[in-house]
């Protein structure tokens, strides 16, 4: 029996769905743009930072990288059985 997937109807908003369409229909040089001017955003904000922000957005993302492997082993774990 084929797995069955789950609906994708409520996993992603309007502004991601739009956000979506226009990456997959900007060129390379347009994409390169834009990875650009957001590196430089994250590199701004990151120097702005003090070092207890910084200490706690390390320790929020790695507990989503956490999060995020605990279900990927329970998924691999639970269809394995």
């Amino acid at each position: 029996m084929p797995k069955r997937s789950r609906s994708q109807l409520s996993r992603n908003s309007s502004q991601a769905r739009a956000s979506k369409i226009r990456r997959n229909e900007e060129s390379s040089s347009e994409t390169e743009n834009r990875l650009s001017i957001h590196r430089q955003y994250v590199a701004q904000s990151r120097a702005r930072e003090s070092s207890t922000e910084r200490s706690q957005r390390l320790a929020e993302q790695n507990m989503r990288t956490a999060q995020i492997r605990a279900r990927i082993q329970f998924a691999a774990f639970s269809t394995a059985r």
